[in-house]
């Protein structure tokens, strides 16, 4: 089992150019753990939407904003599912409130659409949960990209020793639901 401190991701979310790592000192030291791991999630969203030449706060198109929900919600599951199985419970209500505070940050769509829109995400995620476990394609989509975001979580989103590159498979899971849902 991997120990898991409040600080687990301060040295992933402070490198790079994000906006987090321009968050005063005394307001990050004030962040709850909870929050860390959203911005972890907005961090890894807004990088892959970065490499493909998009950001959260300009797109303007509902089926992209769809597709990045898809990516967003599922690696949101699995964060959630991994830190609860090394004793960090985020709460039933955190997901939720992860996802908005990061669509929200879209101001061409109401708070009302991203509810929707995460409801969707929701039904959409279980079928395809079900689907995982009884249809060979559908395991093989979902288990290499849970061993990947297990892996991320346990290097806490630092170079890992396999030297991953999670920027880039995250940009490419990223890719992959925009041709999963089409």
């Amino acid at each position: 089992m991997t120990i898991i401190e409040d600080s687990y991701f301060d040295a992933y979310l402070l490198i790079g150019n994000s906006n987090i790592s321009k968050i005063p000192k005394h307001k990050f030291a004030e962040l709850t753990f909870e929050n860390k791991v959203g911005l972890t999630l907005s961090k890894i969203t807004e990088e892959a939407l970065e490499d493909m030449q998009l950001s959260i706060t300009k797109i303007i198109d509902p089926k992209i904003i769809s597709k990045v929900s898809f990516f967003y919600h599922w690696t949101e599951v699995l964060f959630f599912s991994y830190l609860k199985k090394n004793g960090k419970d985020l709460g039933k209500e955190w997901g939720a409130k992860s996802y908005l505070n990061f669509f929200c940050l879209n101001e061409h769509f109401s708070n009302d659409y991203f509810v929707e829109q995460y409801l969707v995400t929701s039904k959409l995620l279980i079928k395809f949960f079900d689907e995982a476990a009884t249809k060979k394609e559908a395991k093989e989509i979902h288990e290499p990209y849970s061993i990947i975001v297990g892996s991320f979580i346990k290097s806490k989103g630092l170079e890992s020793d396999k030297k991953i590159n999670f920027r880039e498979v995250f940009r490419y899971q990223l890719k992959a639901c925009f041709e999963f849902i089409g």
